[in-house]
């Protein structure tokens, strides 16, 4: 029982780690929307967009206007007069894209997904990440100081051997490890580092287009 017990909580834990993870990269997915104005697979889609050559854009567009039900293909006229409603149409189109490719078959679009997920989740424990590091590290400080018999005065015997247990092979390679991660978080982790997975997941989306095309004409 006493396991059972250990094993649930250590369950809870996780999960609660797992619920702050996901809530702080949708906080970050929402400023991030008010940066980018829209979801890179609504921008794709814009008739002034030039991620996509006018070719395939068409050829995007014309599976959608034969597919999607009740849509219909902004043309650039409508798309310069009201973008809002350009928008939504593109971002519906998206939508019922993204019912179609459920199947195992689109695996890339899946783990594109979950790549997209993982950086924006990354980016919204930036500052956690951070904090967190830098704790460390004055941790290991502080105990390198203890070590040297500046601090020895602050801590109760008991509280010395556990300190020196838990910390005297590790701190070295603990404060390399954390100023690494601090570097990491400092330089990759960013906006422009969030956006290029949700472009390439949005590259994935659309291309499903095709696919789903030729298995149309099968």
């Amino acid at each position: 029982m006493i396991g059972l017990g250990g094993l649930a909580t250590s369950f809870g834990v996780l999960y609660v780690i797992s619920s702050l993870v996901r809530s702080r990269g949708q906080i970050a997915e929402k400023r991030l929307l008010k940066e980018w104005g829209a979801w890179p697979t609504t921008i794709w889609l814009r008739h002034r967009s030039s991620y996509i050559k006018k070719p395939t854009l068409i050829r995007y567009h014309k599976y959608f206007a034969h597919h999607v039900p009740d849509w219909k293909q902004p043309s650039e006229e409508d798309e310069k007069a009201n973008f809002e409603n350009a928008d939504l149409l593109y971002s519906t189109a998206v939508d019922w894209l993204k019912e179609q490719c459920r199947d195992e078959k689109f695996q890339i679009i899946k783990t594109e997904n979950a790549e997209y997920g993982f950086r924006r989740n990354l980016l919204g424990m930036k500052t956690i990440g951070i904090g967190l590091c830098i704790c460390s590290i004055l941790l290991m400080l502080f105990i390198i100081e203890y070590r040297n018999g500046n601090l020895q005065t602050l801590l109760t015997p008991k509280t010395q051997s556990a300190l020196f247990e838990i910390f005297s092979q590790i701190q070295g390679l603990a404060m390399l490890l954390n100023s690494i991660a601090i570097l990491v978080w400092l330089k990759i982790v960013n906006a422009d580092w969030v956006r290029q997975a949700a472009d390439q997941y949005a590259r994935a989306l659309l291309a499903s287009c095709d696919n789903l095309s030729q298995k149309d004409n099968s």
